[in-house]
């Protein structure tokens, strides 16, 4: 069954989200570890998505209960918080709703910047990973790649992907809307802009602002590190030294080293309060670089993540029903495969039973007949029993989509004899957005009434 536990910016502060996704950065192997050491290994597969605003677990777990238990006890294991603090951080879904979930979440539908780009390529590279691992289910496969064209199709069919937005793009028209020049690529032009931090994020923005032609760029690493972005652009390489002379001088600060130390501080900006040109810095970092007290200074605007909001972001109500309109059709046909899958085991269980019964035939005649004659009719026989399984394999296909298989599987054994349970087909279950804890009271309450019944 289709499982899945989500925390992101939606449920936590950002500097918890921080914590949690800097913990969970190698979390594929603590979850195979507690599977291993679980009686009945409840998990057959997992993909993890861990990015700077989400941590998420998908899973394909045989039993409900007890795959969620792997999970958590793999969350304790890697991060060091207790039980009560991760029940009330993640949100579990199961069957359609877990699979709705990460289709929006790869379409963009599900970001502080809706509509952004680079998330597709953040839940590509969490498969990729997992592919490499090998960690992944065929359940598990169909489910990305169904979510991954399905945000493909989002990009380039809708109003809303041709936007093509990013996160970047959206902080730098804020951080230009601020200063008073309105919205659009080149409102940044002429603009002297510091950028804090050498990671992908801070990549992705001096990609943007060379885009725009900004040309007076400084970037900063508080670890010393050079960005690759300084010889790219041929941007300034700005030091220890020299951060403080750029911060004043600077028109717009974009932070995101996400190190959890004020690189921004009051004294850093000591000389500037007061200035006539206005100073704005977009803190992007999950872990804020901004110390206390830089907003109230004069003529300092500070705004973070949670200011990129839907308005802000340009995405209207039309562009996002457009979109919603594709993910929910992306759903349904991963459903319909989904469901397609209960009938597998059926399918593989009735080709053996008439493979079996050709294969008696057949060793039966070859104590009797040549061994030419015998190839012969096996070749013939062979025919038949592929004609023969066509319209029964297509009937349970059928039947699988529309929920029956156990009615298909009565009437198999009373029809054809074969006697099998239905175990091994995939379970589907839904379970709507929950508070993990939420879960796992309401699991511990049928529990207790199950007990109760049975004394």
């Amino acid at each position: 069954m289709l499982l899945s536990l989500a925390a992101s910016h939606a449920e936590l502060p950002l500097g918890r989200l921080a914590d949690l996704s800097a913990a969970t950065a190698d979390f594929g192997a603590a979850l195979a570890e507690a599977n291993a050491a679980h009686d009945g290994v409840p998990l057959d597969g997992w993909v993890v998505l861990s990015t700077c605003n989400r941590v998420e677990i998908h899973v394909d777990a045989t039993l409900f209960h007890d795959g969620l238990d792997v999970v958590v006890e793999a969350l304790e294991q890697a991060t060091g918080w207790r039980r009560p603090e991760l029940t009330t951080s993640f949100q579990v879904r199961a069957g359609r709703p877990a699979a709705e979930h990460l289709f929006r979440v790869a379409s963009g539908l599900e970001s502080i910047v809706l509509g952004e780009a680079e998330i597709t390529g953040q839940v590509r590279a969490a498969f990729n990973d997992a592919l490499h691992e090998g960690s992944t289910t065929p359940m598990l496969n169909e489910l990305f790649q169904h979510s991954l064209r399905t945000a493909k199709r989002v990009s380039s069919a809708t109003s809303l992907g041709r936007a093509g937005r990013s996160s970047a793009e959206v902080v730098l028209d804020t951080a230009a809307a601020a200063l008073g020049g309105g919205s659009g690529a080149s409102t940044l032009a002429g603009r002297r802009v510091l950028v804090i931090g050498s990671g992908a994020y801070s990549r992705v923005v001096c990609a943007e602002l060379a885009l725009r032609r900004v040309n007076e760029v400084g970037v900063f690493s508080p670890s010393g590190r050079r960005s690759a972005s300084i010889d790219a652009y041929g941007y300034e390489h700005v030091t220890a030294e020299t951060v403080d002379e750029w911060m004043r001088a600077a028109d717009v600060i974009v932070t995101c080293s996400g190190q959890g130390v004020a690189t921004v501080t009051v004294e850093s900006l000591a000389g500037r309060e007061g200035a006539v040109r206005p100073l704005v810095v977009m803190d992007a970092a999950l872990q804020s670089d901004v110390a206390d007290g830089v907003a109230e200074l004069a003529g300092v605007q500070v705004l973070g993540l949670n200011s990129l909001a839907v308005g802000l972001s340009g995405v209207g109500d039309e562009a996002l029903a457009e979109a919603e309109v594709v993910v929910g059709d992306g759903v349904d046909r991963f459903e319909n495969r989904r469901r397609e899958r209960r009938a597998d085991p059926v399918i593989v269980r009735m080709r053996q039973y008439l493979r079996g019964i050709v294969d008696e035939e057949m060793a039966s005649l070859r104590t009797r007949l040549p061994e030419e004659t015998v190839a012969e009719v096996e070749r013939s026989v062979r025919r038949v029993y592929r004609k023969v399984l066509h319209t029964p394999t297509v009937n349970a296909h059928r039947h699988a989509q529309a929920g029956q298989t156990d009615e298909y599987l009565r009437a198999l054994h009373m029809v054809m004899g074969i006697d099998m349970d239905n175990r091994e087909a995939t379970a589907v279950i839904d379970t709507e957005k929950l508070p993990l804890d939420a879960v796992f009271s309401a699991v511990q309450q049928a529990e207790t009434g199950s007990e109760a019944e049975v004394s």
